[in-house]
Order: C-alpha cells, then structure tokens, then sequence
C-alpha cells in the first residue's frame, strides 16, 4: 500500500502501537468541492457589493452587510430598487436567484418589519422585529445571531446574567466587554472533541468568550 502511494505521501508518524501516514491526494478526487464553493462566495460578494456601492452612490446608506445579507432603511428601498433596475436591468427585490428579499418572521405574523437593532460584527447582531397577528394586534420578538455561539447558549446566558433580555448581552459585546458563553447549554448539548490521534472524546462543558 505504501509502495503504491510513495510520491504523494507527506508525513510519517510512527507510535508504540501504531501509526499515521498523511498523503497529498489530487484535487480532481477530493470529496470536497471547495473550488465551486469559491465560485458561489465570489457571485455573492459580487451581488452583494452591487447593491451596497449602488446604494451609497445615490445616498442610501447601508447599515450592515455580510456574505449574504444587508440591512437598508425601509423608507431608502424604493430609490435603491429603482436605481438598481435602471443600471443592471434586473429586479432587487424578488424569490428568484440573486434577488433580495426579507428573512424576518414571527410566527403567525405579517408584515414583519426590524424597529432597531445592534450590529456587534460580522454575522454578529439583534435585532427588534414586530409583525401584525391575525387579530390585527402588534407583536414583538428579537432575532438572534452570533457566528460560533447557538441560539441556545445566548438564551442560557441572558437567563443566568441579563434578567432574559438578550439584547443586553449585544449591548455588553457592543460597549466592548468580554462574554463567555457556555456551548453545551448547561450539559444539555452533547459535544465532542478529536484529539490528534483521530479519537473522539465527549465534552461536558465548553465556554467560549466573546470580546470585539
């Protein structure tokens, strides 16, 4: 076996009992399509940076952006959509591939809009949303999002030291204090570890902090 891969092995680690042969395999091979993963980040960071340019050009500032997201002012969407039609020939907003549309919901709600919110980084916000209920009254609710920390573990924190309110633990990361946020929400989330040998060992707590 090891005669057959001579030129593409790259290390050799020999143990007591055993030992580990990393190879370089050609890409044409892997698994992994990374290299069409580049191409889908590259058309969205495309799309996504149209818009933002677009809009600052006719003044309608962009409030924050990301891979695959962008937050504007209800009141500038109409001019960005008209100027965006007029220079690229295509829609904004819509369903269909590279169109934009709103990811807001509460559940059994319509006309689900953000009233405020709290940009900490990149995939890292809150935000205050409010919809109409099918008695026509107003509900609120916060959606949630901090890359590397679940829903789950912001929740256990806000009840532990935020009195429930998540949007203060965003308030605390955007005043620039540290958090530390337990991953297996108190034990309940089973999480796991390999070590360098390939082994995999169960974890009872892991604490990530926070700090931007």
């Amino acid at each position: 076996m090891i005669a057959k891969k001579f030129n593409n092995i790259k290390k050799v680690d020999i143990y007591e009992n055993y030992g580990i042969i990393e190879e370089y395999i050609a890409i044409s091979t892997h698994f992994n399509r990374a290299h069409i993963g580049i191409n889908i980040l590259s058309k969205s960071k495309e799309i996504m940076n149209d818009m933002m340019v677009l809009s600052e050009n006719i003044g309608c500032r962009p409030l924050y952006q990301d891979t695959d997201r962008t937050f504007v002012l209800k009141k500038d969407l109409p001019k960005i959509h008209l100027a965006f039609e007029e220079k690229y020939g295509k829609n904004l907003l819509g369903n269909g591939l590279g169109e934009f549309s709103s990811d807001f919901e509460i559940k059994d709600c319509k006309n689900v809009v953000c009233n405020s919110a709290i940009f900490v980084g990149k995939k890292k916000y809150w935000c205050g949303l409010s919809g109409e209920n099918k008695e026509g009254e107003i509900v609120k609710s916060p959606k949630i999002r901090m890359n590397g920390i679940t829903n789950g573990s912001i929740h256990l924190k806000a009840e532990l030291d935020y009195e429930g309110e998540t949007k203060n633990i965003y308030q605390d990361l955007y005043d620039g204090n540290k958090v530390e946020f337990d991953l297996s929400i108190g034990g309940n989330k089973a999480l796991f570890e390999f070590s360098e040998t390939s082994i995999m060992f169960r974890k009872n707590n892991i604490y990530r902090t926070i700090q931007l």
